[in-house]
């Protein structure tokens, strides 16, 4: 990651930003209902909006589209369920399926991002 992409909690005070003034939201299962009960082939970019936005309001807020303790509970992660069981490697030929729920998952991510709160939090494997 770039340098100066990382923002330290002490160069968040330094700059003025109060950590304390935001809060965690879950957008997780606005999208795997999304995934459950409509063909990607049916979404609506309006809809998709309006669904990211439902809860936004005046609060500061930090959004995620999944977290590392869906497998803990049972759950496949978004990732997992889009892709499948595609073996994803270098070596390996990217297969449509593959292609397609790789694109699937960075959309959702990035509309998570654009539409849904102030920050993005970004969970990287175990």
């Amino acid at each position: 990651m770039f340098k100066e992409c990382q923002l330290s909690a002490d160069q968040c005070v330094k700059e003025g930003l109060d950590l304390t003034t935001y809060f965690v939201k879950m957008q997780q299962t606005s999208w795997a209902k999304l995934f459950n009960e409509m063909r990607d082939e049916e979404w609506n970019m309006h809809f998709i909006r309006q669904m990211l936005e439902e809860n936004r309001n005046a609060d500061k807020k930090i959004v995620f589209t999944e977290n590392h303790e869906q497998n803990e509970v049972g759950r496949m992660t978004l990732s997992r369920k889009l892709i499948g069981d595609s073996p994803m490697s270098e070596s390996q030929q990217m297969t449509p399926q593959l292609d397609r729920g790789l694109s699937l998952y960075k959309m959702s991510r990035l509309f998570t991002h654009a539409f849904a709160g102030q920050g993005f939090l970004n969970f990287i494997g175990e």
